[in-house]
């Protein structure tokens, strides 16, 4: 067997699959992998900390965009998209955006309940 290397996730987002919703949902969770690191690494300075938090934003926002355009996708990996939206700027002092993603997250589960 092959080991996945640190590139292994950038491949894949060349490929002919890019968009397909498995690789826009690792791409959410990579997001949330780099949010956990910021929130729970107690070595980390605030500067570093505010560099996670950065580098975890873009892939929580294409990825939600991405997952909430898929139509035939189950509505967990839609609604797990947004909450980690929402526990970014939990994590993160911007409390418009927070209040925003707040706001979708709470309309998501409206819309989903029967």
């Amino acid at each position: 067997m092959t080991p996945i290397g640190p590139n292994c996730f950038e491949a894949r987002q060349r490929g002919t699959n890019a968009n397909n919703w498995r690789t826009v949902d690792v791409k959410s969770r990579l997001g949330f992998a780099r949010l956990a690191v910021a929130v729970i690494d107690g070595k980390l300075t605030p500067e570093m900390r505010a560099a996670r938090l950065t580098e975890a934003e873009p892939l929580l926002l294409e990825s939600a965009s991405g997952l909430q355009a898929e139509a035939r996708l189950s509505l967990i990996y839609k609604r797990d998209s947004l909450e980690r939206l929402v526990r970014l700027y939990e994590a993160w002092p911007k409390p418009d955006k927070l209040a925003g993603w707040k706001q979708k997250l709470e309309a998501f589960e409206k819309a989903s309940t029967p």
